[in-house]
């Protein structure tokens, strides 16, 4: 195993004078910014005072990290964790951000992540002498999970995949019942708890350990050079003001998309005014306050899709979704997501609908490019929403046949805490504002679009083929919401009514 060498690393990387530095951000004023590039068009140029003193962002991890734990030797244990690999080359026709790039790293190699990665767990490994072993797969760790549980053998100590792929609960030992495991602390997201959990029990966590959560959260892209071509004047004040909905959206979008080889074809060589896939009618639902989900009062889903509010914003966000003179849809185009991303690059593409991951691909970009919450229904909504994919997204749990889920909570907890002043604020603070945010105004909408985020249980299980209903209808170019919703309801209901008691056999 790794662990002497690692502790001899951590012993030399504590003598460096490099030290991860958190910038103070500050919020924007009213105005739109010009934005730019980073400072020296790198991807690892945090664009920010790298002068302050380490003590300060050290006193306040040993504060909130090792005083807040209990002292444990873990005798030596390999913490085994599953997960996706990434794909660090850059490649502009590809996606490469969205991999579990936050789970371990094998050295220091210069670049942000990696070393904050490094260094919490040589840290960790030290203070509680157990190593961690990384199994990394190009796809589907769950489904390598699954065969394990299923055939009862004890291979791995936790799981990191989408969320959409870790909804079968009974695959998980239930974290409630983790000693050393509080997922009501801080680091651990209270929205994923409160709307993932099922009859009060919780299977799978987000917390401060993961940034695919925050890649895979989704977000509206504007080319800044192309607003000002258009007139649009400032988004962010339009946002501010409560007035960015689905008809301002719509009213802009048309605007960008023209015939500009004059070959008489609107084709992935043009322009476009929105930059989308199928998946985005999901977006805009949710980004509209349509729900799949409540829950009753024994924390049990009930589905509640279809309703007045549903039928309006759908009415609206299939308009905008199946108008082809406005979208370039990658499920549509000649060659899929390479043509969304090389037509923002290119300046062809006024909006694009992705996920931050996607941003992050941007940081070469020549033309500076802004952040913005998914529209709103109408400006009476209360707030801007946003979901993640079900996919490029991450969530982890303890597979049950871990013979030492007591121990692995304990690491859960402790890599969580440890991952909130070190790679939560590396993430947020360096990588998305100081390297892939280029103007103050798009932190400020960073924060709009965390805030609001929704987990649907329904909708990320699926259950009887609901979850796919507004992905259908769009593909099948066909707006009977009603027709459809008819065919599916008792599936769907079945399915939930099988869940909800197999869960409570589970409990």
């Amino acid at each position: 195993m790794r662990k002497g060498a690692r502790k001899q690393s951590m012993k030399k990387m504590k003598r460096l004078a490099a030290v991860l530095i958190v910038a103070s951000m500050l919020f924007s004023g009213a105005s739109c910014s010009q934005g730019g590039k980073p400072a020296d068009g790198s991807p690892d140029s945090s664009g920010a005072d790298t002068s302050t003193d380490a003590a300060n962002t050290e006193e306040e991890t040993e504060y909130r990290y090792y005083e807040h734990l209990p002292a444990k030797d873990l005798g030596g244990m390999e913490f085994r964790i599953i997960s996706r690999i990434t794909d660090k080359g850059h490649d502009a026709q590809q996606y490469t951000d969205y991999g579990n790039d936050e789970i371990d790293a094998e050295e220091l190699d210069g670049s942000q992540i990696n070393d904050t990665v490094y260094k919490r767990n040589r840290e960790l490994e030290e203070r509680y002498n157990f190593s961690f072993n990384s199994i990394q797969l190009d796809k589907n760790p769950m489904a390598t999970v699954r065969q394990s549980v299923l055939a009862g053998s004890d291979d791995f100590d936790a799981v990191v995949d989408g969320i959409g792929a870790m909804c079968d609960y009974s695959m998980y030992y239930p974290l409630d019942d983790v000693g050393g495991l509080d997922l009501f602390a801080s680091c651990w997201d209270q929205n994923v708890n409160s709307s993932l959990s099922i009859g009060k029990k919780h299977y799978i966590a987000v917390g401060d350990m993961l940034t695919l959560d925050k890649k895979g959260t989704w977000c509206m892209l504007f080319n800044k050079k192309l607003a000002a071509n258009y007139q649009l004047g400032c988004l962010y004040d339009l946002v501010r003001a409560g007035s960015w909905t689905m008809d301002a959206f719509y009213s802009m979008a048309r605007q960008g998309s023209s015939d500009i080889n004059g070959d008489g074809v609107q084709d992935e060589s043009d322009a476009w005014g929105f930059l989308t896939e199928h998946y985005n009618i999901n977006i805009l639902m949710f980004g509209g306050k349509a729900r799949f989900a409540i829950k009753d009062e024994n924390d049990y889903p009930v589905l509640d899709i279809y309703n007045d509010r549903t039928v309006a914003v759908f009415e609206k966000a299939f308009k905008i979704m199946s108008d082809r003179d406005l979208c370039l849809n990658m499920g549509w185009s000649k060659n899929g997501p390479a043509d969304c991303l090389k037509a923002f690059a290119e300046d062809r593409g006024l909006f694009y609908m992705t996920g931050i991951g996607t941003a992050m691909e941007y940081r070469y970009m020549d033309s500076d490019f802004g952040i913005i919450p998914i529209p709103k229904y109408d400006e009476a909504q209360d707030n801007y929403y946003t979901t993640l994919s079900k996919f490029n997204s991450a969530a982890i749990g303890i597979p049950k046949t871990s013979t030492a889920p007591d121990d692995v909570g304990f690491i859960l907890q402790a890599t969580c805490m440890a991952s909130t002043h070190t790679l939560k604020s590396t993430f947020y603070n360096i990588v998305l504002h100081g390297i892939i945010i280029r103007d103050e105004e798009s932190r400020d909408m960073l924060d709009i679009i965390f805030a609001n985020r929704v987990f649907d249980i329904i909708f990320i299980n699926n259950w009887g083929g609901i979850g796919d209903i507004f992905t259908t209808l769009l593909t099948s170019n066909s707006d009977k919401l009603s027709s459809m919703y008819k065919t599916r309801e008792k599936s769907a209901l079945t399915a939930i009514s099988k869940a909800i008691e197999k869960y409570q056999q589970l409990a």
